[in-house]
């Protein structure tokens, strides 16, 4: 008699106890540059704009800055794109320039060690009930750089 509530109990705590807390968490994306130079980070595509409707946006970064944090706050139900990739998923491409004179140029899905726009070259930890996933720019990004002509 006294096993079927034992069951039921162990079920509940199974249950709950494979919860996904990542779920509850708002994603916080941050940009910081590591280098001397004054860098901006460039991102083309129809619906990318994190604070206008243009067709392109611009992060700038001082040398050797405080984190740029960026974070996609959805009305209701809706929210274009995924609030947990970098720009939203929505991204057709990205450049990196240096102090205007060299870049870097991204396409989804390539070189994603290194890619602002793929998710897995971001560090990701949590800070005050945020997903905070953490893109730095580098002395080896720049070094990777081509000069603009």
């Amino acid at each position: 008699m006294m096993r079927k509530p034992l069951i039921y109990l162990f079920l509940l705590l199974v249950f709950t106890a494979c919860s996904d807390d990542d779920e509850n968490l708002q994603s916080v994306f941050r940009y910081k540059n590591d280098t001397s130079y004054s860098t901006k980070i460039i991102i083309y595509g129809d619906e990318v704009s994190v604070n206008t409707n243009n067709k392109s946006d611009t992060i700038h970064l001082a040398p050797y800055n405080k984190p740029t944090e960026m974070s996609y706050n959805c009305a209701g139900d809706f929210c274009q794109g995924d609030k947990d990739e970098p720009f939203r998923g929505l991204a057709d491409s990205a450049r990196i320039v240096f102090d205007n004179n060299k870049e870097l140029f991204f396409l989804p899905g390539k070189n994603c060690s290194s890619n602002v726009l793929c998710r897995n070259a971001y560090k990701e930890y949590t800070e005050n009930d945020n997903l905070i996933l953490e893109f730095s720019i580098n002395q080896k990004l720049y070094t990777k750089a081509q000069e603009i002509k």
